[in-house]
């Protein structure tokens, strides 16, 4: 059955349509859908901005970080629609965001604390290799 679009000053979200079950749940109506739609495009936008603009620095990096964990907020929570599902799934989406974020700080933290060689050789030259060609060259005769 399909709904009417809202009109202004109408709610987001239709939580009167209790057709389907006794516990029905609220939906996000057409207006709701274009007004996150906005919203993410908006947020496209100063992601791209953010891009642009050299004279951040550093704080470039959580300056996109940051609008696209929000982006990903929007999408978790409406088009997922965990924002109106039941506190077992919220448990488990944030459980899931906390989990996330513990492998971020270990890998951060690696990465930040590992001694980089500056040199790297890259793929040309080869340890196995290199050993093998040692070992056997003490084992051939000489002429």
């Amino acid at each position: 059955m399909s709904q009417p679009i809202p009109t202004a000053g109408q709610p987001l979200v239709n939580d009167s349509d209790t057709s389907t079950s006794d516990h029905a749940h609220p939906h996000i109506t057409v207006k709701g859908y274009v007004t996150i739609f906005g919203i993410l495009m908006g947020l496209l936008v100063l992601t791209v901005l953010a891009a642009f603009l050299p004279h951040f620095g550093y704080l470039s990096i959580i300056i996109a970080m940051t609008i696209a964990f929000v982006k990903a907020a929007v999408v978790v929570l409406y088009f997922m629609h965990v924002k109106f599902s039941s506190r077992l799934t919220m448990i488990f989406v944030v459980s899931m965001t906390l989990w996330l974020g513990i492998l971020f700080i270990f890998t951060f933290g690696d990465y930040f604390t590992r001694k980089w060689d500056g040199a790297s050789r890259g793929w040309t030259e080869n340890p196995v290799k290199i050993e093998q060609d040692k070992a056997t060259s003490h084992h051939s005769p000489s002429h």
